[in-house]
């Protein structure tokens, strides 16, 4: 079985357990690393560690190694997808901690399920939405003042038109079957339905096209038990969630980590300051372009 790094509110992530979920793959989600991989990266994620214990990071790469090899063309084409993928993201991503918005954005945390569910795993994951909590106040401090006066639905069309297009005349961004860019698009999808941006679903229903790809992808993936995205068509259509011990549990675990606030800050400390040297860090492909 394979193991991975990584949470249902992760785009990248979801792109991974989606490739592997149409590979056939079973896969272990679980919402920390190991400890060797933290005190380099700190809480970047995905990670995906096989059956051998090779540990692989970066979304693309993970995807990549379950599918054929590609040519350096199509590889290029891919990188460029992955970079406009991230640009995507900053659309929808930053809007999960608004005005209003901070206490179900802890509630989405607190609803998701990891394989297998433990109460040490349901721990860690409160503390690992503390560090999203931060991070993601971090951008909206950072970034906000950049954005144009557009709407969020109206950049988020800007932002998906191109895939739009590209959807137009070929079944998937692949052609006749999917390619990575495919999974990675879809995965985006899975994060803007998981519950913390349901102003997105609107948008995506707009859209023939991407929704007529989405139901070709929907098809490919009837055995995965939680498709998000699904919820896009049929808002009823949510995956079960974590029951209310385990919600419970959650929320005791986010309280219990204020209370040991020292401990807590210096965990999330390390982890930003480690983050920096993470490749697969969201931005760092933009990051990357920019400095070309």
């Amino acid at each position: 079985m394979t193991t991975v790094f990584g949470v249902d509110h992760s785009p990248w992530t979801q792109a991974v357990m989606l490739a592997h979920a149409d590979c056939g793959t079973p896969v272990c989600l679980r919402p920390y690393p190991t400890l060797g991989y933290f005190l380099k990266f700190g809480l970047v994620m995905p990670v995906c560690w096989d059956a051998d214990g090779q540990e692989m990071a970066d979304s693309l790469f993970i995807i990549q190694t379950l599918m054929s090899s590609t040519d350096a063309d199509t590889q290029a084409t891919l990188e460029a997808d992955f970079t406009a993928l991230e640009t995507l993201f900053l659309a929808y991503a930053l809007d999960r901690i608004g005005p209003g918005q901070r206490l179900a954005f802890i509630g989405g945390w607190g609803r998701m399920t990891d394989v297998p569910l433990t109460p040490t795993s349901i721990a860690l994951r409160a503390l690992l939405c503390w560090y999203f909590f931060v991070l993601v106040s971090a951008g909206r401090a950072a970034l906000l003042k950049r954005r144009s006066s557009r709407s969020p639905e109206a950049r988020l069309t800007h932002r998906l038109a191109p895939w739009v297009a590209r959807l137009e005349g070929t079944p998937f961004l692949g052609g006749d079957t999917p390619s990575a860019s495919d999974y990675g698009l879809l995965g985006h999808l899975e994060c803007m339905s998981s519950g913390l941006t349901d102003w997105t679903m609107p948008v995506v229903t707009e859209q023939p096209v991407l929704m007529a790809w989405l139901e070709r992808m929907h098809t490919r993936l009837t055995h995965h038990d939680t498709l998000y995205s699904r919820r896009i068509r049929d808002p009823d259509a949510r995956p079960a969630g974590a029951g209310p011990v385990a919600r419970g549990w959650f929320a005791l675990w986010m309280v219990l980590w204020v209370v040991a606030l020292p401990l807590t800050l210096t965990i999330l400390g390390y982890a930003l300051l480690r983050r920096a040297r993470a490749a697969n860090r969201t931005g760092g492909r933009l990051e990357r372009r920019s400095g070309d």
